[in-house]
């Protein structure tokens, strides 16, 4: 039994040997007895980072000169890594082995890459520079430093990096690495309605939903292990004085490693947002501490805090009111809005102010120059004083001196001053602008003047005919004077006062000299104490024109010619029917309007279109005559020439051209007192109207029942 019994001790003590070494063999335990590991660390975990990797092995010896290659499988590789971008050190030697007791340190040589694999040289030199030749037999470690360019797989998950000792070849290790999952913030704190990009790595492709709090915000979708959500704080899912996390699930179920998480910031806004001394503005908290007094409140240097401190309420909101002190500077200052600790916390938050200058009003808003406006404004210390305005930058004296009233108040009546040379003061806004001596305080406001302008009634017109302008934004009752162009030359042809509002209204007599057919400037400007407010129209003269008392005539009838808007006082140069100089003698000459009317003997031409033309001076025109056969005027009773077509007529209607008049004769007895047809003759053009049944012939034609065009023979 007992025999039996030291057998099997043995037995087990002789595997347990066994098994030691081989834990030694593969680097399990160092020689010392202590548990040495293979072990990998990556800096950052972040999926597609650029990536320090450092591996800590256990190992049987290595060797200075031996080569070590390190499988990256799933990591980007650049083409070349330099050696100073890994480190080699090792523990110092196993003093008991009789070895050196300093182990090697520094960078490798040979450095190479090749796809995913890096192969380098194990450097021979302990970490006090001197030369080491001998085997290590202790633990040492490999730092891949980030300048190496090597970025981590842009999936998530476990890695598996291996570790090949190639001098005595051994099995390669295998050390597993591990990518996280992670939600990155493009911004992590901030006012609410600050946008934030979550950006999700790592994550499998598909869709991924994306949760605030634990509430679903939305879903992103995953291409090559990527995506991005934007999300508004402004949503009311976001929590003050809280970590809002933001998580997220990818298809397949797989979480972040570490929640993302946003702050939201105390936030102060202002009403308004710029303003001047002496004024209130109204502060408004949100996301602050519940219950929390505000103990401070600073415009730029100045403390503006409440007699009674504000207190937010239970949402962390609070709205109350300060005063601009008269110490705060002009120009953008900055807010302070501070809190009683909470927490171990003291919540501040700062907004922008535009300290401006202090508001001026004026009465009228849009005035001209030389009217009178009303100047008020306020804010001003009791007893300033201001010897002075400025309109539009031009100075205007005040005597006496105004002085602000106790409340700080000015009201001060100038006229608009405008410069009697240049542009005057011109049109557009203008800015009013007063100086306290003594606070020092300035003021503004704006009044608007608008640009003169004229226009003429009528715009188109003869010459010597009246022609009316009508104005505004002239000088309140300064002199206007009207021009008219003459060849480049403005020559005034009236003149007028402009009323208090700056208004006019001027008739002028267009000039002979204004050439006809074309367009003249006509300009209306101030010539009085306000000179120089000028405006500008356009008037057009009608070209000339010749008219004929009728466009159907006979040879050796009397015609009438008139011609108008012809160059004046000028001979008819030309006056020719069908090419026949028709002149009368003396040949007549024009008006000093460029009018004519001359009556002549219509010459034996052949029947049909002749032309008529007309040349003064330099101006010919042409028009168009018919020449007609000329008809024996027989005058004959109506009953007498419409007998014939019997009982059958109804009525005979005719217009006279000249006079555009109707008259008509109706056969019917009844009737017949009322006739205005009296008399008809030949080459006259009736309408005759024939009752219903068979045609009847009448003077060689044929008429139908209804209405008949016929010329009378």
């Amino acid at each position: 039994m007992n025999t039996l019994v030291g057998k099997s001790t043995g037995i087990a003590l002789l595997m347990a040997a066994a098994m030691l070494a081989a834990l030694f063999a593969i680097g399990v335990f160092s020689a010392t007895g202590v548990q040495a590991q293979n072990m990998v660390m990556l800096s950052p975990q972040e999926p597609g980072a650029a990536v320090q990797i450092t591996l800590s092995s256990s190992t049987t010896g290595i060797m200075p000169n031996q080569d070590i290659t390190i499988g990256l499988p799933g990591f980007s590789l650049p083409a070349t890594i330099a050696d100073t971008a890994i480190d080699i050190v090792s523990t110092p030697d196993d003093p008991e082995t009789g070895g050196m007791t300093s182990g090697f340190s520094g960078s490798p040589t040979n450095v190479v890459v090749s796809g995913s694999n890096i192969t380098m040289t194990v450097p021979s030199n302990r970490a006090d520079g001197t030369p080491q030749m001998k085997a290590v037999t202790g633990s040492y470690s490999i730092k891949i430093k980030q300048s190496a360019g090597i970025t981590n797989p842009a999936s998530a998950g476990p890695k598996d990096i291996t570790l090949r000792e190639n001098a005595p070849v051994g099995a390669p290790k295998t050390f597993t690495a591990t990518i996280h999952r992670v939600i990155k913030l493009s911004a992590t704190s901030g006012v609410r309605g600050t946008m934030t990009t979550a950006t999700l790595k790592g994550f499998g492709n598909g869709t991924a939903t994306v949760s605030l709090n634990g509430n679903m915000v939305g879903q992103v979708m995953i291409n090559d292990n990527i995506g991005t959500l934007q999300l508004d704080t402004s949503s009311s899912s976001f929590m003050a004085n809280s970590s809002n996390q933001i998580t997220a699930e990818d298809a397949s179920g797989e979480h972040e490693n570490t929640p993302a998480v946003f702050t939201l910031s105390p936030k102060v806004s202002l009403d308004p947002a710029e303003t001047s001394v002496s004024k209130d503005v109204t502060i408004n908290l949100s996301d602050w501490p519940a219950d929390n007094m505000i103990t401070n409140v600073r415009i730029g240097a100045v403390d503006v805090t409440p007699d009674m401190a504000p207190m937010t309420d239970s949402t962390g909101w609070a709205s109350f009111n300060v005063r601009v002190r008269g110490e705060v500077n002009r120009g953008t200052q900055t807010v302070r809005v501070t809190g009683s600790m909470m927490n171990n916390s003291t919540p501040s938050a700062t907004a922008s102010l535009k300290i401006g200058v202090l508001d001026l009003t004026a009465q009228p808003t849009t005035v001209v120059p030389g009217q009178q406006i009303t100047i008020e404004g306020s804010g001003f210390l009791a007893g300033d004083s201001f010897t002075g305005v400025t309109v539009g930058g031009i100075p205007v004296a005040i005597s006496p001196a105004v002085t602000a009233s106790s409340a700080g108040d000015i009201v001060i009546t100038v006229n608009v001053p405008s410069p009697p040379s240049g542009n005057g003061i011109g049109s557009g806004s203008k800015t009013i602008s007063v100086e306290a001596i003594g606070s020092g305080r300035v003021a503004e406001g704006h009044i608007q003047i608008p640009a003169a302008s004229i226009t003429l009634d009528p715009e188109n017109s003869r010459r010597g005919t009246t022609v009316n302008v009508t104005g505004t934004g002239f000088p309140s009752g300064d002199l206007v004077q009207v021009k008219y162009d003459n060849n480049g030359t403005f020559v005034t042809v009236a003149a007028g006062s402009a009323d208090a509002s700056g208004s006019v209204s001027i008739p002028f007599v267009v000039p002979s000299y204004a050439k006809i057919g074309t367009s003249h400037e006509v300009s209306a400007t101030s010539v009085g104490v306000y000179k120089a407010v000028t405006a500008s129209a356009t008037h057009g003269t009608p070209g000339a024109t010749v008219t004929l008392s009728s466009q159907q005539m006979a040879s050796g009838q009397n015609i009438t010619i008139t011609g108008m808007n012809f160059p004046a006082f000028a001979t008819v140069a030309v006056m020719e029917i069908g090419g026949v100089d028709v002149r009368p003698v003396p040949a007549p000459a024009t008006s000093i309007n460029g009018d004519f009317e001359s009556t002549v003997l219509v010459p034996q031409l052949e029947l049909g279109n002749q032309t008529v033309s007309v040349r003064v001076s330099s101006t010919t025109i042409t028009t168009f005559l018919e020449l007609t056969t000329a008809m024996a005027e027989t005058v004959t009773d109506p009953a007498d020439v419409f007998s014939a077509v019997g009982d059958r007529l109804v009525r005979v209607w005719f217009l006279d051209r000249e006079t555009q008049q109707w008259s008509f004769y109706d056969p019917d007895p009844e009737v017949s007192a009322f006739n205005t047809l009296t008399e008809v003759s030949g080459g006259q053009i009736v309408t005759i109207i024939v009752s219903e049944g068979d045609s009847v012939e009448f003077q060689g034609g044929t008429l139908f029942a209804g209405s008949n065009p016929v010329s009378l023979h």
